[in-house]
């Protein structure tokens, strides 16, 4: 688990490291309310139709589907259901009702995750902003832990950062300036999340929202102290991330 951050002047050499970074956010002591992201660019209704090989969620979020997704989720499977050209509505109903089924145990809501971060992957699942899930008490795990490689239904791995809340005045921010000064820390994160669904079903952002933004486990390192200059606005805008394995080779 690396426990530094190395960040390079350039934004572009950067971006050619760092495809897509999803950023979670931990909370120190209590639940800290967030604007939630809005699915602007996806669909209101839904007009599809079920295939043979997956069922597909139509107009309400539907019980019987989050427990088909919850029970692949639990037992690692990979889910042939899927909620696909939903409304942003719908979409966070489902999520509420899947993270219902998992918090008994997960445990309670610790932080925040977002994904979809960049241009590129909104555009590749429809979507025109990031999109938010939250992450659950049990779903961290400290610097050393072993985790099996089939952690979750269709597992996947990359290299990630949360930062941690030190103050409620994150509420009220609204500038980046604003919001880095309510921030007490930056973690190096190696995030494991689950795409619950068979790879042969073709996603959108709002399936991805309905399966709580692929939100499974993740290794947190040492964190480190930030504070409020344009020094680490810098960084942390422009920070590069590399995994290695024990041998030192990168990922």
């Amino acid at each position: 688990m690396p426990n530094g951050l190395n960040h390079e002047n350039s934004s572009s050499n950067t971006m050619q490291h760092i495809k897509s970074i999803s950023l979670a956010i931990l909370l120190l002591a209590s639940v800290v309310y967030l604007p939630s992201c809005n699915l602007t660019g996806a669909k209101k209704n839904s007009n599809s139709t079920s295939s043979s090989s997956t069922k597909v969620l139509e107009q309400t979020p539907d019980s019987r589907l989050v427990e088909e997704l919850t029970t692949s989720y639990l037992n690692k499977t990979p889910a042939r259901a899927v909620a696909t050209q939903l409304s942003v509505e719908q979409g966070q109903a489902l999520q509420d009702q899947f993270v219902q089924q998992l918090s008994s145990s997960l445990g309670k809501v610790v932080g925040y995750k977002a994904g979809l971060t960049n241009p590129a992957a909104q555009e590749r699942f429809k979507v025109s902003e990031p999109i938010r899930g939250v992450l659950l008490e049990k779903m961290l795990l400290n610097s050393g832990a072993v985790v099996p490689a089939k952690f979750g239904a269709r597992p996947v791995y990359e290299g990630d950062l949360i930062v941690r809340v030190g103050s409620e005045e994150i509420n009220s921010a609204t500038t980046p300036k604003e919001a880095l000064a309510a921030l007490d820390a930056v973690i190096p994160f190696m995030e494991l999340p689950d795409l619950v669904y068979d790879p042969k079903v073709s996603l959108d952002g709002t399936a991805l929202v309905a399966i709580n933004v692929g939100a499974r486990l993740g290794v947190l390192g040492t964190p480190i102290p930030l504070s409020a200059t344009p020094d680490w606005e810098e960084r942390l805008k422009n920070i590069k991330i590399v995994m290695v394995d024990k041998a030192g080779n990168q990922l």
